[in-house]
């Protein structure tokens, strides 16, 4: 498990800072304070639309708040502007805004099924 989260550490790094990955208007979050509510996030995105059901907060096996979010946009646009928040402040903590992939939503959205060890809460 360590190496594989290392391995996606790595490719999140190669991922442009400046635009989503073509095609794809979803985005991944990082270092939310644990207590943030779904209207957090999108106080914390706006003006970036977010999608019926874009928003998945991750939870652990044992049900805590994770800290990381994925974040389905209505558009590019969207997601270009969710990604100029990278580094901004929520209660006293950055957070992180990376591009996301299609894989990273549906594997949230697996994690967040009954069927998961996690739960999204989208």
């Amino acid at each position: 498990r360590g190496r594989e989260r290392s391995r996606e550490r790595s490719r999140e790094r190669r991922r442009s800072p400046t635009g989503p990955l073509p095609g794809t208007c979803v985005v991944k979050l990082r270092g939310l304070p644990f207590a943030a509510t779904h209207r957090d996030v999108k106080d914390f995105l706006h003006p970036a639309l977010i999608a019926p059901d874009g928003l998945l907060l991750q939870s652990g096996p044992d049900g805590r708040a994770t800290g990381e979010a994925v974040v389905l946009l209505a558009s590019e646009a969207d997601a270009a502007r969710a990604l100029k928040r990278d580094r901004a402040q929520m209660a006293r903590r950055y957070v992180e805004v990376l591009a996301g992939s299609e894989e990273d939503l549906e594997h949230a959205r697996k994690m967040a099924s009954p069927t998961g060890r996690g739960s999204g809460g989208g």
